[in-house]
């Protein structure tokens, strides 16, 4: 699996850790928080939309 870009448990002594050797998967930036409901940002104009994400109305 490791080949793959799968995440391996690799236990040892210090408890689990997680290899994500070759990995192609993860988060990109924007998916490290939510868009904010549009809603909310026409309610209160200092709300600014989280990067990564466009208001579409």
């Amino acid at each position: 699996l490791g080949t793959q870009g799968k995440q391996i448990p690799n236990f040892s002594s210090k408890g689990v850790t997680w290899d994500y050797t070759n990995s192609s998967y993860g988060f990109q930036n924007k998916h490290k928080l939510l868009p904010i409901p549009l809603k909310e940002i026409e309610l209160n104009p200092n709300i600014k939309q989280n990067d990564g994400w466009t208001i579409s109305q």
